[in-house]
C-alpha cells in the first residue's frame, strides 16, 4: 500500500494522483480515486468548495494537519467568536464546547488562507 497523505488544497499541484475518491458533501462522486491532477482541477477544486483531499505519496508539507494550529489560529477564533457570542461557559461540558468552537473557527480561518494563499 502507498503512503497517502491529506492535504490543504492550497497545497495540491498538478501532476498529483488522488489516493481517495473525491466525494461532495451530497455524496456524489466528483473524481475517482487514482486521478491525475491537472491544472484545471485546482480551480475546480475552489468552486466545488472542496478544502482537502487525500494524495498518494508524501506531502511536502508532513506535518500533521492539527498541529497547524497555531496559538496565534487559536488566538484568531477566539477573538472572532467573542464579537459573536455573547455566553461565557460554566462548567466543563460549556468549556469544552467553548474551546471546540474555537477550534473550528480556527481551522476555519487556516482553510480560507490555504484557499486565497496557495496560488
Amino acid at each position: 500500500m502507498k503512503n497517502q497523505s491529506v492535504i490543504p488544497i492550497g497545497e495540491v499541484r498538478a501532476g498529483m494522483a488522488l489516493a481517495q475518491p473525491l466525494i461532495n458533501g451530497f455524496g456524489r462522486l466528483l473524481l475517482p480515486a487514482e486521478t491525475k491532477i491537472e491544472e484545471q482541477h485546482l480551480g475546480l477544486f475552489k468552486i466545488w468548495g472542496i478544502l482537502f483531499v487525500s494524495i498518494h505519496g508524501k506531502a511536502q508539507n508532513s506535518e500533521p494537519l492539527w498541529q497547524r494550529l497555531t496559538p496565534e489560529l487559536l488566538e484568531r477564533g477566539l477573538k472572532y467568536l467573542r464579537k459573536r457570542v455573547f455566553w461565557n461557559p460554566r462548567g466543563p461540558i460549556e468549556n469544552d464546547l467553548f474551546k471546540a468552537a474555537i477550534r473550528m473557527q480556527a481551522w476555519k480561518i487556516l482553510r480560507e488562507e490555504q484557499l486565497d494563499g496557495g496560488r
